[in-house]
């Protein structure tokens, strides 16, 4: 399986962070592993509604680790501002 790292821009309107991709390759391997860390502020993560009232809270520094079937997407939104995600996800 292969490694990919990426850095978002999250602003106050959801936008997709990470999707669950098939493994290269594989065809049988479904979904993937996301570890997604904001720098510079809080994010709240959840689906295409997320919200600062909704969302799943991930402060600065800290960090979120999923898995997302293929197809699914991982959104995220600040309550304000830009904030970088470093997103890291294994399986694609």
């Amino acid at each position: 399986m292969a490694v990919k790292s990426v850095h978002a821009s999250v602003t106050a309107t959801a936008s997709v962070v990470a999707e669950g991709t098939p493994a290269a390759g594989s065809g049988t391997v479904p979904g993937s592993h996301v570890v997604v860390k904001p720098s510079g502020g809080d994010v709240y993560f959840g689906g295409s509604d997320v919200s600062s009232s909704n969302g799943f809270l991930v402060a600065d520094g800290d960090s979120l680790a999923c898995d997302l079937e293929t197809g699914e997407q991982l959104y995220g939104r600040t309550a304000s501002g830009t904030v970088t995600v470093h997103v890291l996800k294994s399986g694609v």
